[in-house]
């Protein structure tokens, strides 16, 4: 089955594979590939007579040959990075000798959560416990960087790199969590 793919503005693309795509699912990962970016940023609409494209969005379980033509127009979507925000706070409350420290992280998208965390530590007479963490955005908001690890018993801080109780650093691509909670 051949396929075939042009820009909004009409233009072919080249994409390589598509002779063995069988799902527009397959059409959008070969063409997410082509163009470099993710398969969440990339939709398709047949190719006839489109005046919204968002009206005709195809599916990823439809079958190419189900469809009544296999000429597609593709849509990439971009994500706005002016919506993304990441917030954290931190609270304590004093009981009995121990202080509580709670903090919350959140990114936003728009006014939709997309990802959250929370930690506790403590401190008392007997030094600090429990753990934290630290989130962060890159510079152009599109890679959440989350360091998640227990708390030094004699400062409260996190522990170092080389230490025994080392800190756990996770990555998160902010287009992917955007995509998957359907905003793009």
């Amino acid at each position: 089955m051949s396929v075939c793919l042009v820009s909004l503005n009409g233009e072919p693309l080249e994409v390589d594979g598509l002779g063995d795509a069988s799902s527009v699912a397959d059409v959008r990962v070969l063409t997410a590939a082509a163009l470099g970016c993710s398969a969440s940023s990339v939709k398709l609409v047949l190719a006839h007579d489109v005046t919204d494209p968002s009206d005709d969005l195809l599916t990823d379980d439809k079958k190419l040959v189900d469809l009544p033509a296999t000429q597609f127009t593709v849509i990439r979507q971009a994500l706005d990075a002016s919506l993304v925000k990441l917030t954290s706070s931190e609270t304590s409350e004093y009981d009995e000798g121990q202080t509580d420290f709670y903090k919350s992280s959140s990114l936003s998208y728009g006014d939709t959560v997309i990802w959250n965390t929370s930690s506790h530590k403590a401190v008392h007479i007997g030094g600090w416990g429990g753990s934290t963490h630290a989130a962060e955005l890159s510079a152009d908001k599109m890679v959440l960087t989350v360091l998640t690890g227990m708390v030094q018993r004699k400062s409260g801080n996190m522990y170092g790199s080389s230490d025994k109780f080392a800190p756990k650093t996770e990555t998160f691509s902010v287009e992917e969590m955007v995509a998957s909670k359907g905003l793009i």
